[in-house]
């Protein structure tokens, strides 16, 4: 096996690439460019201030997502105690996933099996017990 000296063998960089690498510690383009139309970048998107837009279209639930923010926004103000978060959590899932014709049997079935793993799934009950203690 022969060795040679550094900048040669399987990690050795093309002399091209080692020129861009150098150009861009200058500050120079090294001949990239975005391709016409291509996304913004984040730099552009600062400055357009799309971001708020972004934030804020982040607060609304996408479809298929229970939405929350009300909820714990009341319970970190003290206005609604941690059992009757946890109530409205479970009415919001219940009728996410039922439509409004769905027998009340099954209704209540998906109610005491929410409840249920709420009380029974060690991660859930930990959590509950933390939102119990913070508010």
């Amino acid at each position: 096996m022969k060795v040679t000296g550094p900048g040669s063998g399987p990690g050795a960089l093309p002399s091209d690439l080692g020129e861009a690498q150098g150009a861009l510690k200058t500050g120079e383009k090294a001949g990239i460019e975005r391709p016409q139309g291509g996304p913004p970048t984040s730099s552009e998107r600062l400055a357009s201030g799309s971001g708020v837009a972004q934030t804020e279209a982040a607060a609304t639930p996408a479809p298929g997502v229970v939405g929350t923010h009300d909820i714990a926004a009341a319970l970190r103000a003290g206005a609604l105690p941690p059992a009757a978060a946890m109530d409205q959590l479970i009415e919001r899932i219940v009728n996410q996933q039922l439509s409004a014709a769905a027998p009340t049997a099954l209704r209540d079935s998906l109610r005491e099996t929410l409840r249920d793993a709420l009380e029974t799934d060690p991660m859930l009950a930990a959590k509950l017990r933390e939102i119990a203690r913070d508010s």
